[in-house]
């Protein structure tokens, strides 16, 4: 008796914690989802749909946790066993989707800089998408502090000015007009430093700041297939406590 209810325990405690676990993705994803929005609404559906692919197995996981707790509280073992399938089927496609997205990586990174690099036809038109992409740029570069796709010779080579969003000092007048000395001076890559513009490109930085958080998403994520499979099994053994209790 003490050990059902030990698992039990346990049971529910994981259930709280993969119900925390699916909200966290939900509000994750509603967040880069409203954040990112007019980003997400200019490329391709595959990147677009990520944060809603997010929300969607927030929810699935709530679900999940709810109605582990229900067989948990009811004492069903075909509940607890329609808990662990379902449990394995999400691990089952949490892997198959981080090999298609290891796999889809270049991909991906193709397409964003093609989108990247016809931007600046639209800015040049200077019709409504050009307006929305404009301000898409200068978003992303102030906030990764990069500079055009490859450098900030990416706007001048489609013969648009520099936008101030590239200047490591905006309080400073026309600080992204640069003279053919500064220019130089810019060009040269022990120099970065001392530019009074980001020199890198938007798109390398992007990626840089993937591979540095790499890890640290890896670990979240083979954290989280651990504790599925740990609840697997938890439910597997609560089900077959409760058969064995059932035929005393």
């Amino acid at each position: 008796m003490a050990e059902h209810l030990v698992l039990k325990l346990l049971v529910y405690l994981f259930n709280c914690i993969l119900f925390l676990c699916g909200l966290a993705l939900v509000v994750g994803g509603s967040m880069v989802q409203i954040q990112w929005k007019d980003f997400l609404n200019s490329v391709d559906s595959k990147i677009f749909i990520a944060p809603i692919l997010l929300i969607v197995a927030g929810v699935i996981m709530i679900c999940i946790a709810i109605f582990g707790c229900f067989g948990t509280r009811k004492s069903l073992p075909w509940t607890l066993i329609v808990f662990a399938i379902l449990l394995a089927i999400v691990f089952l496609l949490e892997i198959a989707g981080s090999i298609a997205a290891y796999f889809e990586r270049s991909t991906v990174k193709g397409f964003i800089e093609q989108r990247m690099t016809n931007s600046f036809a639209a800015i040049k038109a200077g019709n409504s998408t050009g307006q929305l992409d404009k301000a898409l740029w200068d978003r992303l570069q102030d906030q990764l502090h990069c500079c055009g796709v490859r450098n900030y010779n990416d706007w001048l080579s489609n013969n648009l000015k520099i936008p101030d969003s590239c200047c490591r000092d905006k309080s400073r007048p026309n600080c992204a007009e640069l003279s053919a000395d500064t220019k130089r001076v810019c060009d040269r890559p022990d120099n970065v430093d001392i530019c009074p513009i980001f020199t890198k490109g938007c798109l390398d930085t992007a990626e840089d700041y993937a591979k540095d958080n790499i890890g640290t998403v890896g670990g979240i994520g083979f954290g989280i297939a651990a504790f599925q499979v740990l609840g697997v099994v938890l439910a597997a053994c609560l089900a077959r406590k409760i058969r064995e209790d059932s035929e005393l």
